[in-house]
C-alpha cells in the first residue's frame, strides 16, 4: 500500500473517532442532566427483550478491537504484509468505533415501560442482584 493511502486510511479513521468521541460526549451530557442514563442501562441490561441487540453490539465491539490486536501483532511480526495490516486495522477499528456509537445510541434511549414490564424489569435486577449468586453457590457439588 502506498504511503498516500496509509495516510487517507490514518486520517479516516482518526476523523471518525474524533467523530464519534464528541458525539457520545454530546448525547452523555445531554441524558445525563435529565437523569434518564441509569434507566436506560437498567432497561438495556435486565429486560430480556432488551437486551439482545445491546449484547450483540457489545460482542461485536469487543471482537473488533480484540481482531485490531491480533492483526497489528501479525502486522508487526512480519506474518502478515504491513499494507494489508494496515488496511485490515483501519477496517476493525472503524467497525469498533460504529459499535461505540451505537450502544451509545441505543443505551440513551429509555423507552415508557409498561407495568407488567416495570414488574419484570423490577424482578429480575432483584434476583440478578441478590438470588443469582446464591443459586449458583447452591448448584455446585
Amino acid at each position: 500500500m502506498t504511503d498516500l493511502v496509509q495516510f487517507a486510511l490514518g486520517v479516516a479513521v482518526l476523523g471518525l473517532a474524533i467523530a464519534v468521541a464528541g458525539w457520545t460526549s454530546v448525547l452523555t451530557i445531554r441524558f445525563a442532566k435529565g437523569g434518564e442514563v441509569v434507566q436506560a442501562m437498567i432497561q438495556r441490561s435486565f429486560l430480556p427483550e432488551k437486551q439482545g441487540r445491546y449484547i450483540l453490539i457489545l460482542s461485536v465491539e469487543g471482537s473488533m478491537f480484540l481482531n485490531t490486536g491480533i492483526v497489528w501483532g501479525l502486522s508487526a511480526s512480519g506474518v502478515i504484509p504491513s499494507w494489508l495490516g494496515g488496511a485490515l486495522v483501519a477496517v476493525f477499528l472503524a467497525i469498533g468505533m460504529g459499535c461505540v456509537a451505537a450502544i451509545t445510541w441505543l443505551g440513551y434511549r429509555p423507552s415508557r415501560l409498561t407495568a407488567g414490564e416495570q414488574v419484570a424489569l423490577r424482578n429480575r435486577a432483584l434476583y440478578s442482584l441478590f438470588l443469582a449468586p446464591m443459586a449458583a453457590e447452591s448448584q455446585e457439588p
